[in-house]
């Protein structure tokens, strides 16, 4: 089991693969060289103003793709949920050899990791296995209760939701930015209380566990999050950088601004500006990685 280890001072042991103790250390606190603090300074804010304030088309983008599936998107009946007809579409592309691909979508959900949410239950190329929310556009807990609405919207509640790290595990501040995708993190769209409550397996074991259940290149972790899940389980169980079959992140930005190549700082992109030695982790763990 992964307690909450964020927030300790001292090395956090963990027992990793094959019983094996792992300790991961999480020295917060102490700035390490090369990470600046990831609140904003007004300079920066005066060089992207649009996080200064609400932004209007998230709220537009949230009731578009909510009306999608509520509508019934490429011919499926929402009133028979989107589960039948992703099925359907998965043998059709089964029957002409084509396997889904089997993911882990790891999640901040906002705007547009609902967006994501929904085009990967729908794509008959992937088959999503579960869900791991994070820290990051909103707090894990309304990242939690986001990713449950989404997927009560689409009928598939029997995709497991679990909770991960409230914190990111690089030193020193960081802010959530609720200006970009609204209060609440869906565009001022008040969520009611999901039917069915996340699972209790935190993120990071739920990550090592279905990859290990799955066997060695099976699963591709998609990280459209800060990288806070991925990198505790890389630090905890190395071997996992083998075992997955690819880890693909959102984590570039170009030609966002006329000052800068990033969308949270001048080259910062925002998923690793929020968790830069997370990042770091990630990149150098072995993996396979697409960002």
């Amino acid at each position: 089991m992964v307690q909450d280890v964020l927030g300790h001072a001292d090395p956090v042991p963990h027992v990793g693969h094959e019983g094996r103790e792992v300790r991961v250390h999480l020295q917060l606190g102490e700035e390490p060289e090369g990470y600046p603090n990831r609140v904003n300074s007004s300079e920066e804010r005066d060089l992207f103003p649009r996080q200064r304030e609400e932004s209007t088309p998230t709220l537009v983008l949230t009731h578009l793709a909510t009306g999608l599936a509520r509508s019934g998107a490429l011919d499926i009946p929402f009133s028979e949920g989107l589960d039948a007809g992703i099925i359907s579409d998965r043998r059709r592309a089964c029957a002409g050899g084509i396997l889904p691909r089997k993911v882990i979508l790891d999640v901040d959900t906002g705007v547009d990791d609902a967006a994501a949410i929904m085009l990967a239950l729908k794509s008959p190329e992937l088959e999503v296995l579960g869900i791991t929310t994070v820290a990051g556009n909103v707090d894990v807990e309304k990242a939690t209760r986001n990713t449950l609405y989404v997927l009560e919207v689409l009928g598939r509640s029997d995709v497991p939701v679990a909770p991960g790290a409230p914190k990111p595990i690089t030193p020193g501040g960081w802010s959530i930015g609720e200006r970009i995708h609204g209060a609440g993190g869906l565009g001022g769209v008040e969520v009611p209380e999901p039917a069915v409550k996340p699972s209790p397996t935190h993120a990071v074991d739920f990550i090592r566990e279905v990859v290990r259940s799955e066997g060695p290149g099976s699963v591709t972790l998609i990280t459209t999050a800060p990288m806070t899940n991925v990198a505790l389980a890389l630090l905890i169980e190395p071997d996992l950088a083998e075992r997955l079959r690819a880890i693909i992140s959102m984590g570039g930005a170009f030609c966002t601004s006329r000052l800068g190549t990033g969308n949270s700082a001048p080259r910062g992109e925002f998923n690793v500006w929020f968790d830069p030695l997370a990042a770091k982790i990630v990149y150098n763990s072995g993996a396979e990685v697409y960002a």
